[in-house]
């Protein structure tokens, strides 16, 4: 932490003192206008701040301590940029992922004003703390920290998930940094933040009485807005808007727990009107929490874990739609009013409820959510478990499944503190005064006891109520009630819903290296591996790229394909001849310049597949004796993305060939001879199920086991050049199936 008195801030004072006030900047519309200011420069690390001022900042500064570079101490301080000026944390064309520190840093500073701040290059643009009635407004926090992902458009990358179940020891900001972040503050207003190229927008972390209201943290890698313990906050007309990671259009869609907004550990009576949180991966989640559930220690052992979680957070007039995985999704809550919000399109469905109780679902709209489900997990409403659930005039619109409720056997959550004292299964719910038109089914109860279904209306849906596994239902019409939510005073002037309607879909979800395109100029996406070599995709861009080389003219043995696919540009390159071949070229479009460097192998792979009925794991002799006469292709990449299909979904063997061989319990076998120079390179293969490989026929990677995709790596070292003979055994079980495998120089 800076010292007392450091000899910056003594440099400080003398230019608050010699500066010249500086015209007030320009008010926002029926607000007053500011003050005018002295100037405050920011030289280097650890600035104090004890006066109000303007902050003028000549130079990226590093925050060499990891403790803030600017840092605010006071009691009802106004601290603004100048303008024209930004605190920047690292030149220009850092890699987003190596920038770290903090910014501006506040502690115990009561009625602070935060105004026109631009901070860029940090883990964390701004860090206030323990400072009520902070108010912090007309912020540009964009360009701060986010990931790279490792998801390409053509798979996914398991570590690319989030784990936002911890924060109490602040993980989310110091594992996945933050734009704005407040932590243990009453009453704070946060209004027109804008954050771009980031991960994380807004964190409130222990707050209470917030107004967060007209601030856009869309197109971000991670969550629009983040709480956490965090009550009684009004969070209105705000856009969060494609806050996504782990999605490809028609390839998968998993959300890897990015969210508009994030609501994880016991947080309650939270209001939530009027915000755009479309195109997310979740466009709502919320989890009550560990410490609710009894998975970790609570530090009180007379902890009432009855009703314990999220609990009475209202949701109105909202927009979650084309979400990667669930419009809203709220686990462990009890006591929800959800009313009048919006959920269309949703890859999985409208709302998740995974054991919530007491919810009022009402007056929403559901359409086309459910499209890519997984199993009975699809459709408008999906709650596992949940008792005393009111599900009351809504409109069901061509989704997979309108209302599905059920139980199933669980026992591990069933075996937590908070399950023992809230569950009573899937119980005494109602499905009442609903419109459902056009789903493929509009009620499914399994193992649902005392459900009632009352002034339903059904039009054209291909199964009214389906109940399975003693599920029972009946109807009252007497005793209906309906909840509904009334709220006048709704601050703010943006109106965000709809605002970008141009973008509906999710095939307007596209996420790069580093996360979703804005929409706004030209996008490079990342392919990944190809059957043949690497590929690239060019979004935006109406006119042919260029492709230009380091040197004149292409490399020898370089493959180099550019076409139109669609709405955007692919282009593929190859090796031609065997071995290693580097290339090195740009790749110019609508503008921009987009540099791309690396080393393609060229092989031949001979590749066998084959059905087979001796367990591999039991017998190898007899199983590879089955692989006898299997049909042949020769392939330049080992790439087999087998999915939940089998060796006829890929096209690169005859197809009468291959007709005899199912989804299930076949086996591949594949070899290449390849030259390399000398040196030491690194093999790697991703699996699902068993895996053998051979290098001159000696063992190197070995997982003969049925297991989920799983990445291995071997090191190859050589003495001088020669060929390498590579051999490959691969058995699929049953499930989904990959077989990939890689050879890249040792770093």
């Amino acid at each position: 932490m800076p010292s007392t008195v450091p000899l910056l801030a003594m440099a400080a004072a003398l230019v608050l003192a010699q500066a010249p006030a500086q015209a007030p900047a320009q008010a926002p519309a029926g607000e007053p206008a500011t003050a005018p200011l002295p100037r405050l420069v920011v030289r280097g690390d650890d600035t104090v701040v004890t006066a109000s001022c303007e902050l003028v900042c000549e130079a990226p500064v590093r925050d060499a301590n990891g403790d803030g570079v600017v840092h605010v101490r006071g009691r009802d301080l106004v601290v603004r940029m100048a303008p024209g000026q930004a605190l920047r944390g690292a030149a220009a064309g850092t890699p987003w992922d190596r920038l770290e520190g903090l910014g501006i840093v506040a502690e115990d500073c009561p009625g602070l004003r935060l105004e026109g701040l631009r901070v860029h290059g940090f883990k964390v643009g701004v860090l206030v703390r323990r400072s009520e009635g902070l108010v912090a407004a007309d912020l540009d926090l964009s360009d701060n920290f986010r990931q790279r992902l490792g998801s390409t458009a053509a798979r996914e990358d398991g570590a690319d998930w989030l784990f936002p179940h911890d924060n109490d020891g602040h993980e989310w900001r110091t594992r996945y940094g933050a734009a704005l972040c407040i932590e243990e503050t009453k009453d704070p207003v946060v209004r027109r933040v804008r954050v771009r190229r980031g991960q994380n927008g807004i964190v409130l972390d222990r707050v209470t009485g917030a107004r967060v209201y007209d601030n856009d943290c869309s197109f971000l890698s991670g969550w629009g807005l983040a709480l956490w313990r965090s009550s009684k906050n009004l969070i209105s007309r705000n856009a969060f808007d494609f806050c996504v990671r782990g999605y490809s259009h028609g390839v998968y869609n998993r959300g890897q727990d990015s969210a508009g907004i994030l609501m994880f550990e016991q947080c309650r009576e939270n209001t939530i009107i009027e915000n755009s949180c479309t195109h997310g991966g979740d466009g709502f989640f919320g989890f009550s929490g560990k410490e609710a559930l009894g998975q970790k220690k609570h530090p009180n052992w007379m902890f009432p874990y009855k009703m314990q979680g999220n609990r009475r957070n209202k949701f109105l007039r909202n927009e979650f739609s084309y979400a990667a995985a669930h419009g809203l999704e709220q686990t462990f809550a009890y006591g929800e009013s959800i009313e009048s919000n919006r959920f269309v399109g949703n890859a999985i469905c409208g709302i998740w409820g995974g054991y919530s109780n007491h919810m009022w679902i009402d007056h929403n709209h559901f359409e086309r959510n459910g499209e890519a489900g997984y199993g009975l997990e699809r459709g408008g409403v999906n709650i596992e478990h949940g008792a005393h659930n009111h599900i009351h005039e809504n409109r069901f619109v061509a989704n997979t499944c309108g209302v599905h409720l059920w139980e199933d056997d669980d026992p591990g959550i069933l075996a937590t503190p908070w399950a023992k004292a809230n569950h009573e299964g899937c119980f005494a719910n109602e499905i009442n005064l609903n419109r459902f038109e056009k789903d493929k089914v509009a009620i499914h109860l399994r193992r649902a006891r005392k459900t009632e279904t009352t002034g339903n209306v059904f039009s054209e849906v291909g199964t009214e109520v389906k109940l399975e596994d003693g599920s029972d239902n009946w109807e009252d019409v007497t005793g209906i009630l309906a909840g509904r939510l009334k709220l006048d005073d709704i601050p703010g002037d943006t109106h965000p819903v709809g605002a970008r309607k141009q973008l509906e879909g999710r095939e307007n979800i596209v996420v790069g290296e580093w996360g979703p395109w804005d929409h706004e100029g030209p996008f490079l996406r990342p392919l990944g591996e190809t059957s043949r070599g690497v590929a690239w995709e060019l979004w935006g861009v109406t006119e042919a790229p260029a492709v230009e080389f380091a040197r004149p003219g292409m490399p020898e043995g370089l493959g180099v394909e550019q076409r139109r696919d669609g709405a955007h540009w692919r282009l593929e390159l190859w090796a031609e001849r065997p071995g290693p071949l580097a290339y090195a070229c740009t790749w110019n479009g609508g503008g921009a310049t987009f540099p791309l460097a690396g080393l393609l192998l060229g092989c031949r792979f001979e590749v066998r597949v084959f059905a087979w009925k001796t367990d591999p794991r039991e017998d190898h002799a007899a199983w590879l004796r089955e692989a006898e006469g299997a049909p042949v292709a020769e392939l330049p990449r080992l790439s087999l993305r087998y999915g939940s299909g089998g060796p006829a979904g890929l096209g690169h063997w005859d197809a009468e060939a291959v007709a005899g061989i199912g989804n299930d319990r076949f086996g591949t076998l594949a070899e290449t001879r390849v030259p390399l120079p000398k040196g030491s390179w690194l093999l790697r293969t991703t699996s699902d199920d068993g895996i053998r490989v051979r290098v001159d026929g000696k063992p190197v990677i070995e997982d003969w086991t049925w297991h989920a995709p799983k990445q291995h790596e071997a090191r190859l070292d050589l003495d001088r050049a020669r060929e390498v003979h590579i051999e490959v055994e691969h058995f699929e079980l049953d499930g989904w199936s990959v077989l990939e495998l890689e050879l890249v120089p040792a770093r």
